[in-house]
C-alpha cells in the first residue's frame, strides 16, 4: 500500500490577548493662564505599530489630547498634545513568525490644572490578535490497496496575498463669512474609502474627508462648521491582483484649519496629510481526503484530524440611534454644542452574537448670557450584533451628537454612533493525515441479514463498519427509513 500526500497552506487565529496600558503627560497653558475652568477632554488612540516576539505582541502608540477650557475672560480655548506609548500584550506562546494585528480605545480621560499647568492622562484598553501560517499535510490518496471507499471535503481558505500604505497632501480653502473676531479652536476629521478597485500589484481607493471645525467669534462663543475634502489615490499593494478580497483603511494626520484674512472676504484653509492603506487576501478552495476505509477484507486505520482556520474576511459599519433626555440644573440658556465619546467600551461574543455595552459621556456646552457652561452626563447602552462567533477588532464612536430643548431645565441629547467591525470568518476542514494498513484480516459470512442502524449513524457509517461501497449499500436500500439489507458475500482466504 502506498499512501500519497500533498500540503495545504492556511492560515490560521492562533490566539488574543488584552492589557490595560497608560498614557500621561504635561504642557503649559499659553499666555501665562491659571486657574482655568475645563469644560471638556478627550482623547484619541493611533495604533503605529505592532511586533510579535517571544510571548507578547509589543505595540507603539500615540495618544492625542483636546482639553477645553474657559480663560480668564471667560473665551473658548482649546489645547491639543500629544504623547506616545510603548505597551505589550500577552499571548502565550507567541513568536515572531506570527502575524499581529493590535486595536484599542481610550477608557478615560483625565485633565487637572495647577498653576497654568496642565496634567492629562488616558487610561487606554489594548487587543491582538496573531495569526499563524500552518502547514497542513494531507492524505492526497492510497494506492494498492485493494478496493477502498473515500470522501472528500472542500473548502476554502484565506491568505493574505500583500498590503501597502500610502499618504498624500489634502489642501483647500473655503469661503468664510465676515465675523469679527473669529478665530479656530480646534479641528476634527473622518476619513471614509466609498470605493476601492483593486489591479495588479495596486488598488486605487476614492473617498472623502469630512472635516469639523470649532470656532469662535465676538458674536458667538462656540460654532461647528463642516468641510468636505475628497480624494484618489493609488496605494501600491505586492500580490494584489483582480478579484481578490479587500481592506482597506483611511486616517488624517496632522490636520491644520487657518482662518485667512482677506481684502474682499476671509477664507479657511484646511490642510492635512491623508494615510490610506490595503491589504488584499487570496481566496484558495482545496478538495481533501476527509475519510478512507477498506471496502473489502482489508484492515486500514485512517488518522484523522481537524482544523479551524481563516476562511474569509468580512468588514461592516453600522449607525445606532440613541436618544436620551438629561436635566440640566438651572439652564436657561442656548445649546451650543454636545460633545460625546464612548468610554468603558466592552465587546463580548454571546451565544454567536457581539454585545457592545458601556458608557457614553456627553459634555454639553450652553450659553446662558453670563457666558459658556458646560454639563457633563453619563448615558449607558447595551447593543448586540447577530450571526458573529469569531472575534475581530471592533471600533465604536459618535458621529453626530445634539441637544434638543425640551422646555425647563429639560434637553433630549440625541445621538449617533458608528461600529466599525473587521472579522475573520473561520472555516473548518476534516482530513485524514496518515493511512496505514493494519494487522489481519476483516471477515464475514456470506449471506443476508438486517442493520437496525443507530440513530446517529448515516450510509456511510454502516458501510465502514460491513467494509462495503456506500454506493451499493445505498443502491441497494434505496435511502428507506427502518432497517438496512446488508448482503454479504463469502469471503474468500
Amino acid at each position: 500500500m502506498r499512501v500519497l500526500k500533498e500540503n495545504l497552506q492556511v492560515e490560521r487565529p492562533f490566539g488574543m490577548g488584552q492589557a490595560l496600558a497608560r498614557a500621561e503627560g504635561t504642557l503649559m497653558l499659553p499666555g501665562n493662564e491659571r486657574d482655568v475652568n475645563i469644560l471638556y477632554k478627550t482623547a484619541t488612540l493611533e495604533i503605529l505599530g505592532a511586533e510579535t516576539q517571544a510571548g507578547r505582541v509589543v505595540t507603539d502608540a500615540a495618544v492625542h489630547f483636546l482639553i477645553l477650557y474657559l480663560d480668564s475672560e471667560g473665551r473658548v480655548q482649546a489645547i491639543e498634545a500629544e504623547t506616545t506609548l510603548n505597551a505589550a500584550v500577552e499571548i502565550e506562546n507567541a513568536n515572531s513568525k506570527m502575524r499581529p494585528s493590535v486595536w484599542g480605545y481610550i477608557e478615560g480621560v483625565n485633565a487637572v490644572e495647577s498653576g497654568g499647568r496642565l496634567s492629562v492622562r488616558a487610561d487606554i484598553a489594548l487587543e491582538a490578535q496573531l495569526i499563524e501560517e500552518k502547514t497542513l499535510q494531507t492524505v492526497a490518496n492510497v494506492e494498492e490497496a485493494g478496493s477502498v471507499a473515500r470522501r472528500d471535503a472542500r473548502t476554502v481558505a484565506l491568505t493574505r496575498a500583500g498590503g501597502g500604505r500610502q499618504r498624500v497632501l489634502l489642501s483647500e480653502s473655503f469661503p468664510l463669512a465676515q465675523e469679527e473676531g473669529a478665530r479656530v479652536l480646534f479641528t476634527g476629521a473622518k476619513a471614509t474609502v466609498g470605493n476601492a478597485v483593486i489591479g495588479a500589484g495596486s488598488v486605487t481607493l476614492d473617498g472623502n474627508v469630512r472635516v469639523e471645525v470649532a470656532m469662535a467669534s465676538a458674536a458667538a462663543p462656540y460654532y461647528v462648521k463642516e468641510f468636505s475634502l475628497p480624494f484618489s489615490m493609488n496605494v501600491e499593494v505586492p500580490g494584489a491582483r483582480y478579484g481578490m478580497d479587500l481592506l482597506t483603511s483611511a486616517e488624517t494626520r496632522e490636520l491644520i484649519a487657518e482662518a485667512v484674512q482677506g481684502e474682499s472676504e476671509n477664507s479657511l484653509r484646511i490642510e492635512c496629510i491623508l494615510q490610506a492603506g490595503a491589504e488584499a487576501f487570496s481566496q484558495t478552495e482545496y478538495s481533501a481526503l476527509e475519510d478512507i476505509f477498506s471496502a473489502d477484507n482489508r484492515i486500514i486505520e485512517a488518522k484523522n484530524a481537524e482544523q479551524e482556520f481563516v476562511g474569509g474576511i468580512r468588514a461592516f459599519s453600522q449607525s445606532l440611534n440613541l436618544n436620551h433626555p438629561i436635566e440640566i440644573p438651572g439652564f436657561r440658556g442656548s445649546v451650543l454644542a454636545v460633545l460625546a465619546r464612548p468610554i468603558a467600551t466592552s465587546f463580548e461574543i454571546e451565544g454567536g452574537e457581539l454585545v457592545s455595552e458601556g458608557i457614553i459621556e456627553a459634555t454639553v456646552l450652553y450659553g446662558d448670557g453670563f457666558g459658556v457652561s458646560a454639563h457633563a452626563e453619563e448615558i449607558p447602552f447595551r447593543y448586540t450584533f447577530p450571526n458573529i462567533d469569531w472575534g475581530g477588532a471592533y471600533a465604536l464612536g459618535v458621529y453626530s451628537a445634539q441637544g434638543i430643548l425640551m422646555g425647563g431645565d429639560r434637553v433630549e441629547l440625541q445621538l449617533g454612533l458608528q461600529l466599525n467591525f473587521t472579522q475573520l470568518e473561520s472555516s473548518r476542514l476534516s482530513f485524514v493525515e496518515d493511512v496505514q494498513e493494519g494487522e489481519g484480516s476483516f471477515s464475514r459470512a456470506a449471506g443476508v441479514l438486517l442493520y437496525y442502524p443507530a440513530q446517529d449513524e448515516d450510509i456511510w457509517q454502516v458501510a465502514k463498519r460491513f467494509h462495503l461501497q456506500p454506493d451499493e449499500l445505498q443502491g441497494l436500500n434505496g435511502g428507506e427509513e427502518g432497517p438496512l439489507v446488508i448482503y454479504n458475500k463469502a469471503t474468500e482466504f
